[in-house]
């Protein structure tokens, strides 16, 4: 019996077939044992593993693959010049010294990546040495998410639009806050979001009321759950539109966020001191901002069914997320409203 190998099939065989040459041996397989991870240099597996994924890095977007290449200029100014035989913990704790836990976990384990790919390569023979990397351990995770009121929400806008004597207007990180309340998109996608159909960015549609939050010419992704097309409620497409058209000079603004740049966060950080505590200025994130979008729209009695097309969620999802470990903010009031359903329906006096 005939056996048909599927695309699948021959793809493995290809990768398989690839990761058993070496560096500079195209077309043969390796007839001779790697070196050992003493006469091999970190710099050269990093240059490699660069090398090898370029097409790849250069069809990501702009923040991860500048974010990815910050990685590979950090991890190759440290070991430039050590061999893997010298990842131990001593090195990698001298590594994480002066520096963010969560960051230093993300570029250890692309190290480790690196290596292990290296090995696969044949580039580099381990054998039963084992790299001690010393990863950070992981944050506990938040049981408890925060979200903002109305009221919080137009402190902000307030005094990002006025200013005052020690903080500066700063009217983008106005345009981000009720741009990311209203429709629960991440904050990139707010900021690089355009009036006009524009490369690399999405579209803000005005005359049709929708966002598209998939930049424009950018490739699907899978599980990407930020991509489908967003109603704009009628109150933002109202700024929106007031937006498109006041500008210094009078000329129409191109973008959401005017002007565009990543200095928003430091001011919007600055903002929230200002208005807030410190206690609950910290708890005010960008994703309390995307929080407060389900918040309110929970809160307006909108079905989950609703809630989950509108912010392209899954159902299970989203229960487990907000409901989960604790109970959302909107939840009593919800429950009152119940109780007092039910009175009305079993007593049929008034709820007397």
């Amino acid at each position: 019996m005939a056996i048909y190998k599927t695309h699948d099939d021959q793809g493995r065989e290809r990768r398989s077939t690839a990761a058993r040459k070496g560096p500079g041996v195209r077309g043969r397989p390796c007839d001779h044992r790697p070196p050992g991870p003493e006469q091999v240099l970190i710099a050269d597996l990093i240059a490699f593993w660069l090398a090898w994924n370029a097409g790849h890095i250069d069809r990501m977007q702009e923040a991860p693959r500048r974010a990815l290449l910050k990685q590979a200029e950090r991890l190759g100014s440290f070991w430039r010049g050590m061999a893997v035989a010298g990842i131990c913990a001593d090195t990698s704790l001298r590594y994480q010294s002066s520096r963010n836990a969560n960051s230093v976990r993300a570029e250890l384990a692309r190290l480790r990546t690196i290596v292990d790919f290296g090995a696969r390569c044949g580039l580099v023979h381990l054998g039963d040495r084992a790299l001690d990397y010393a990863l950070p351990p992981r944050p506990p995770r938040r049981r408890q998410w925060h979200c903002c009121s109305r009221a919080e929400v137009a402190r902000l806008v307030r005094a990002a639009y006025k200013g005052d004597g020690e903080c500066a207007a700063t009217i983008p990180v106005a345009r981000l806050v009720l741009s990311v309340c209203y429709l629960g998109v991440p904050t990139w996608v707010a900021e690089r979001a355009s009036f006009e159909e524009e490369e690399g960015c999405p579209w803000a549609d005005l005359e049709g009321g929708v966002l598209y939050p998939r930049p424009l010419g950018a490739l699907p992704r899978r599980g990407n759950m930020h991509a489908d097309p967003i109603p704009i409620p009628t109150r933002l497409l109202m700024h929106m539109r007031r937006w498109r058209t006041e500008r210094p000079g009078g000329s129409g603004g191109r973008y959401v966020v005017e002007p565009r740049g990543a200095g928003w966060r430091k001011e919007f950080r600055m903002l929230s001191r200002k208005v807030f505590d410190e206690e609950r200025s910290r708890e005010i994130t960008c994703q309390a901002l995307r929080n407060t979008c389900t918040w309110w729209l929970y809160a307006g009695s909108a079905p989950t069914e609703i809630i989950c097309r509108f912010r392209s969620l899954a159902p299970d999802l989203t229960r487990k997320q907000f409901f989960t470990g604790h109970f959302p903010p909107w939840w009593p009031q919800e429950v009152d409203r119940a109780f007092a359903r039910a009175r009305l329906r079993l007593c049929g006096d008034g709820g007397r």
